[in-house]
């Protein structure tokens, strides 16, 4: 059985997150984004001119540190919840089928706790074809589009069953193996 990492990536960065997290006051009902960096960084207020959304996504976050903190995102009963995870489990070569279950799991509860929260799941967006020497630190990032074909192809086969809807930002990109 090959061993792969489930830790977050930069973990005293992912504690900290967590504490303002919880420091924070929130409106319950409102729009939450939640996962990776690609959440973290996104400007969803600005972009979306909304004050009130909620951003709950952690650099280096995978779907195992996601699901770790789901009672978070519950006790925000989102109105509406963007989704975006993934691209971290697959640098850490955790298998796609285990990363969907986690994801799986996420959505189940969140719909279980939130039965009126509208879920939206975005495709994990394609890596660079190689990597340079100013990113090292993302070297396992790089060249995995395969995997993430694999992984979007599953997800987008579990939204048939309308716990959530896929959004497919993969085909976007018009590259070969697009979902």
């Amino acid at each position: 059985m090959t061993k792969y990492n489930t830790e977050p990536f930069a973990i005293g960065y992912h504690n900290a997150r967590l504490s303002s997290f919880k420091a924070e006051k929130f409106e319950k009902n409102k729009i939450v984004f939640a996962g990776c960096s690609m959440i973290e960084f996104g400007r969803w207020q600005e972009l979306l001119k909304d004050e009130t959304i909620i951003n709950r996504g952690i650099l280096g976050d995978n779907s195992f540190g996601l699901l770790n903190r789901i009672d978070d995102i519950i006790k925000l009963q989102p109105a509406t919840l963007f989704i975006i995870i993934g691209i971290n489990d697959i640098a850490n070569n955790i298998p796609a089928d285990i990363s969907l279950k986690n994801i799986y799991n996420f959505v189940n509860q969140i719909v279980e706790s939130s039965p009126s929260t509208q879920i939206f799941v975005h495709s994990i967006l394609p890596t660079n074809p190689v990597h340079s020497e100013q990113k090292a630190e993302f070297a396992n990032h790089y060249h995995k589009n395969e995997q993430v074909v694999e992984l979007n192809n599953l997800l987008k086969s579990k939204s048939d069953l309308s716990k959530f809807t896929f959004v497919d930002l993969y085909s976007s990109y018009n590259l070969p193996g697009s979902t």
